[in-house]
């Protein structure tokens, strides 16, 4: 089951079958259902250039900047490069639907791949999400950096 946060006042509900019905008509996800070795099977092929070639890896990782003069970034083609401050830039994507949510994350730097699935997400901003975006991931890069 999967949970999630409908009214933004921290009281979880059981999205399920809410969840399933977006991934199979309305979302990007396509209704493609994963777990965490096959994610880390499919990032180490990309960016071990196994599954596509070095210069197809360039042209994902050329990106665009969200904001002019800030290091927040957007999108190369399929991937996200992130700034997660004293434990440095990430390349990857992540996602969420109500009940779900999974990122996927690889650390040049540090050659180290951190991914992880829960089963709470929502599509939209609330105290479940910012748990999940400070809180969580915060404490999922300190148990493997610090």
């Amino acid at each position: 089951n999967g949970y999630f946060d409908r009214n933004a006042d921290t009281k979880l509900e059981n999205a399920t079958d809410l969840s399933l019905q977006i991934a199979l008509g309305q979302t990007g996800s396509a209704g493609i259902v994963s777990n965490v070795e096959d994610i880390y099977t499919l990032m180490e092929a990309v960016f071990e250039t196994k599954l596509i070639t070095k210069p197809s890896l360039e042209k994902m990782k050329t990106y665009i900047l969200k904001k002019e003069g800030k290091t927040e970034y957007v999108f190369g083609l399929g991937i996200i490069f992130e700034d997660f401050g004293r434990f440095g830039t990430a390349i990857g994507h992540g996602g969420s639907l109500p009940g779900f949510t999974t990122e996927a994350w690889y650390f040049p730097e540090q050659d180290t791949y951190i991914i992880y699935q829960v089963n709470v997400g929502n599509m939209w901003s609330g105290p479940v999400e910012e748990i999940l975006d400070n809180d969580f991931k915060g404490a999922v890069l300190s148990s493997v950096f610090d």
